[in-house]
Parts: structure tokens; C-alpha cells; sequence
């Protein structure tokens, strides 16, 4: 038998898929099957339990970093409507006052800032 060690997770559940449907067929050897109840199936168990709990994870993750990305290009278009308030109310002036209180940054350099900076706009 070849030696294979399965390096995705894909890999891994369709090899767990397999045995599952081999042990539980009446074809299955019953000392072999012994042995898979006893070593094998609460170790495939443990990695499907796993498996689902990081997939969830992963699901909350990406969620969450749409949410980032969504409220980032509020703030970028929040930070454009009142640069060009700003500008229109006050000119060159309002807007070097505005750039004095981003950090001395403009508002392609604030946009270019993570959101957490954005939020404080650079400071």
C-alpha cells in the first residue's frame, strides 16, 4: 500500500468519506473495522468537529472583513464630502486647516490609511 499523507483538507474528507463508507458496508473485515472503531473513529470525529468549528470561524472572519472593507469605503466617501465642503466654504485655507488636523496628510494620504487610522484621521 502506498504511503500517502493528504495535505488538504479536501483530500483528508474525502479519505474519511471513504473508510466511512467501507466500515459501515457488510463487505468491511471485522477485526479491520475493530480496529478503525477504536483508533480511527473518534480521531475522525475530532477532526470533523474541528473542521466545521474553523469553517464557521473562517465564515465570522470573512464577514467581518466585508463589514471593514464596507464601513472603510463609507469613511473614504464621509472624508471626500467634507473635503469638498470644506473646500467650498473656506478654499485653499479650509483646506490646509483640514490637512492640519489630519496629521498634516491630505485626503488621498488619510483614504490610504488603515480604517483605524482613518477614524482618527492619522493622528
Amino acid at each position: 500500500m502506498a504511503n500517502y499523507r493528504p495535505e488538504y483538507d479536501a483530500d483528508r474528507s474525502l479519505i474519511l468519506q471513504l473508510a466511512l463508507g467501507y466500515f459501515t458496508s457488510p463487505d468491511a473485515d471485522a477485526q479491520l473495522k475493530k480496529v478503525y472503531d477504536r483508533s480511527f473513529a473518534p480521531l475522525a470525529t475530532e477532526y470533523e468537529e474541528a473542521i466545521a468549528a474553523h469553517r464557521t470561524l473562517q465564515s465570522e472572519v470573512n464577514t467581518e472583513h466585508q463589514n471593514s472593507v464596507t464601513s472603510d469605503g463609507l469613511i473614504d466617501e464621509t472624508q471626500r464630502l467634507i473635503t469638498l465642503d470644506v473646500e467650498a466654504r473656506h478654499g485653499q485655507a479650509g483646506l490646509k486647516e483640514l490637512e492640519r488636523l489630519c496629521g498634516g496628510r491630505t485626503r488621498s494620504e488619510v483614504t490610504r490609511l488603515n480604517i483605524g487610522e482613518e477614524l482618527t484621521c492619522g493622528g
